[in-house]
């Protein structure tokens, strides 16, 4: 079996180095990238619920030690865990991994004549 390069990936599905092993492109969204993404609306979630994130560990009956991991962006979360989280921030797991889901509202300005 042969894979392709990252050349041949970019913007497309996911695909593995067989050199690394490590992840090339998430539909041009790097593995680093979309970590920060998870913990940025992670955090802007539990911000909007007002709850401590030691409080939404225990209320989703995940560990603390990974949940600071993951935000931390130094664990990948698995769909168990993102699923978990998510139930218990009151979300869909998809709108964990959109980028700026959960990010601040715009606030619109009156304009000046």
């Amino acid at each position: 079996m042969t894979f392709p390069s990252s050349r041949e990936t970019s913007g497309g599905p996911v695909y593995w180095s067989p050199t690394s092993w490590g992840l090339l492109t998430v539909g041009g969204v790097d593995a680093d990238a979309l970590r920060a993404v998870v913990a940025e609306n992670i955090r802007a979630a539990a911000r909007r619920k007002k709850v401590s994130i030691n409080a939404l560990a225990d209320f989703a009956t995940v560990s603390r030690a990974q949940m600071f991991n993951v935000l931390a962006c130094t664990s990948s979360a698995t769909t168990d865990w993102l699923a978990k989280v998510a139930g218990a921030l009151e979300v869909e797991p998809w709108q964990l991994l959109a980028p700026r889901h959960f990010g601040p509202a715009r606030r619109s300005r009156p304009r000046e004549s």
